[in-house]
């Protein structure tokens, strides 16, 4: 819906066609500052006269996403707004998933609140798409039928129920758009090697998903089903919070807001240093590395 100028106000989600959904993190003399969960600067809020917001931003129904409301304070520095230093340490990370889990990732609640329904969902994609069977499916030309069961998977906390996953349900009613998406996906995660033209193929089919209702989440919907399908390969990306585990262990995130190869080598960097760390806890495979990074962001664990 459209925004009223009153409502741009320190907090308040925002969303446009392009950028997609952002936060706004300060306001004052006639500018507002908005935070994008998809922009390439990690930190740094983007400034927009007020005249302009009101014209081009709306403002979302739902008013709550976990990686927005978790962001930390920003602050001024050089007469623009960044996010204040406050990200957790390791240690400082580990000590609140050891204080959420103390048995580590084979706790009964963290198996029954944070594992055992991705595996349910992983388990289900592998026997009907993996091992050269999705790819089969679509040369059998049943694409809805494809659409159609990975849609019927719970992956809440995965794909947000009502930001993300109903617009790419959306997206994937063009059938010749969901089976160029599709086979880049099974392509990808039937692979003996992944190589950077599988992942970039897949990328170039995410950037054609449209939905009416707003942007489609790029970073996940291009990760989501290859961390199900493979969670010992590959890692469900959120910016924001790969941002931040990346920081915890020294290392920088190549990120770009399109998904690229670059970007994505560098995150399974991050996620191979962390399953390392965490093995001695108990960690499987990179859902539980996943999980870790979501627990512990800031305003979460």
């Amino acid at each position: 819906m459209p925004i009223a100028e009153t409502d741009l106000k320190v907090g308040q989600l925002v969303e446009h066609r392009t950028r997609g959904l952002g936060k706004v993190v300060a306001a004052e003399r006639g500018y507002v500052y908005v935070y994008f969960l998809e922009q390439e600067e990690a930190d740094k809020a983007t400034a927009f006269q007020l005249s302009f917001a009101v014209a081009n931003f709306d403002r979302p129904t739902l008013q709550t996403h976990e990686e927005l409301d978790s962001l930390p304070r920003f602050v001024k520095i050089d007469g623009g707004f960044r996010m204040e230093k406050r990200g957790r340490t390791f240690p400082e990370a580990l000590a609140a998933f050891r204080k959420l889990f103390p048995t580590g990732f084979e706790a009964p609640d963290y198996l029954s609140g944070e594992r055992d329904y991705k595996v349910v969902a992983s388990e289900a994609l592998v026997a009907a798409f993996g091992n050269g069977r999705g790819l089969a499916l679509l040369e059998e030309g049943r694409v809805e039928a494809v659409v159609t069961q990975v849609l019927s998977l719970d992956t809440t906390n995965l794909m947000h129920p009502r930001w993300e996953k109903p617009r790419l349900a959306e997206a994937l009613r063009d059938l010749e758009v969901a089976r160029a998406y599709f086979q880049a996906v099974f392509a990808l995660t039937d692979a003996q090697t992944v190589t950077p033209a599988l992942f970039n193929a897949l990328a170039l089919s995410v950037e054609a998903l449209k939905s009416e209702h707003g942007p489609i989440a790029r970073w996940p919907a291009t990760t989501v089903l290859p961390a199900l399908l493979r969670p010992d390969r590959f890692l469900f990306l959120r910016p924001t919070q790969v941002k931040e585990a990346a920081s915890r262990v020294g290392m920088a995130l190549d990120y770009k807001a399109a998904p690229n190869w670059k970007t994505y080598a560098s995150a399974l960097g991050v996620a191979a240093n962390l399953m390392e760390r965490l093995r001695p806890l108990g960690a499987r495979d990179l859902l539980d590395v996943q999980t870790f990074i979501f627990v512990t962001s800031i305003g979460v664990g």
